[in-house]
Order: C-alpha cells, then structure tokens, then sequence
C-alpha cells in the first residue's frame, strides 16, 4: 500500500513538474538570432574584378540560458520562404566590428548575451551571384508616394544573415533552427541531372529521396526540441 502511495505521488509529481523541465530546457536550448538595425552596399573594382560589399548593423543574439560561440557567419539568399534551399550561400570571411574594434571567429557570447556588430561581406560580382545582384523587380505603382508615371525598380533578391554555432546548429537571421544538411544535399541536387538526361534516374532518385528522408529526420527533431525533449 505504502509503495502505490509513493508511485502515485511520484507519477504526480512528474506530471505537475514536467511542463516546468520543458520550459527549462527550451530556455537552454542554444539559439543566435539578429535584430536588425541597418544596412548599406557599395561596389568597388580591386585586382581586375568587380565587388559587392553588404554591410548589416545590429544585435546579435544569444538567446540561452547557456554560454556558446558563433563559428561562422553566413550571407544566404533563400530559395523560397520556407527556407529549406538556398539560392546563394557563402560566408565570405566577413569583416566583424564592435565599439570600433575589429573582431574574428568565433565570437563568445555569454548567456543572454546582445552584441551590437557591424559586419562587412565583399562579394564577387561574377556568376551566379552577379545574376543575382542585378536581377530587379518593378516597384507596384499603386504603392502611396509612387511619383505618377514613374518606374522604380527594386532588388529581386533579398541577401539575409544566418549564424553556425561551435557545435554545428544553423540558425537563420530570426533564430530559427535549419537543415544545413538539407540544404547541401539540395544544393548538390544538379550533379545528377546530366546522368538524369542520360537515361540514368538512379542518381537523382537517390538524391531526392536522400532530400526526404532527411527533411523528415530533421522535422522530428526539431518538433523534440521545442518540446524540451
């Protein structure tokens, strides 16, 4: 009788306790975000090729409870808004400034840590890329203030941060946890057209279901760790 009381007062315990240890550890769980607070570009010429330089200020976040480190800082161009493929991805070595003083990865931050960051990409305009930073979309006229008759044109693509921690999560500008995996494979997807086109699918179905099988690996885990799990 005594052991059923213990283990009932155990199983309640566990149930009053658990949402708390779930709370607790989504707060540890690690997590870089960035508060944006502005942005320029420039393009330059140096040793015979031509330059776009992107330049974000703002706060970079560690959102745990925990200490941990950024070991690299990525400039991205989302595929769609689902961000699981990328259209640009490199991290360019980029230039790191704090309070005036020039800083290098990885960067500590403490828990609950902001700092405020100045953060230089010089990207080359060739390629891809170069297609990219010069593809424009008109700007809607119906938008308030469009001057009558006007045509103003807009970047097509949008070239937004992403931070790696030092143990190799992936985290987008809003601190939103992503498939790096998924993303490579998604990115290597191409190297499988030309056996594709010659009347081999294998590769390619290989890749994709490589594709889904990961994507739903990552899902799960991601869903377990806001759970606290």
């Amino acid at each position: 009788m005594a052991w059923h009381v213990i283990e009932v007062i155990a199983a309640v315990i566990t149930i009053i306790g658990l949402p708390y240890l779930v709370a607790s550890y989504r707060k540890r769980a690690p997590r870089f975000s960035f508060a944006f607070h502005g942005s320029a570009t420039r393009d330059f010429h140096r040793s015979g090729s031509n330059f776009r330089e992107f330049t974000y200020t703002g706060s970079v976040r560690n959102q745990s409870l925990d200490p941990n480190s950024i070991e690299r800082i990525y400039l991205v161009v989302w595929k769609t808004k689902r961000k699981k493929g990328t259209r640009s991805f490199g991290s360019y070595n980029p230039r790191i400034k704090e309070n005036e003083q020039e800083h290098h990865l990885p960067l500590k931050f403490e828990p609950r840590q902001g700092r405020t960051l100045i953060m230089t990409f010089e990207v080359p305009m060739q390629g891809h890329d170069a297609e990219l930073m010069n593809a424009v979309e008109p700007l809607d006229p119906s938008i308030p203030g469009t001057p009558p008759g006007a045509q103003l044109f807009l970047p097509k693509y949008k070239y937004e941060l992403a931070f790696e921690d030092i143990v190799g999560n992936f985290f987008d500008q809003d601190g939103i946890l992503r498939n790096r995996r998924g993303i490579d494979r998604r990115w290597t997807l191409e190297n499988t057209f030309r056996q594709l086109k010659d009347g081999n699918p294998t590769p390619f179905v290989r890749h994709i279901v490589g594709i889904g099988v990961g994507d739903f690996i990552f899902f799960f885990r991601r869903n377990l760790r806001r759970l606290g799990i």
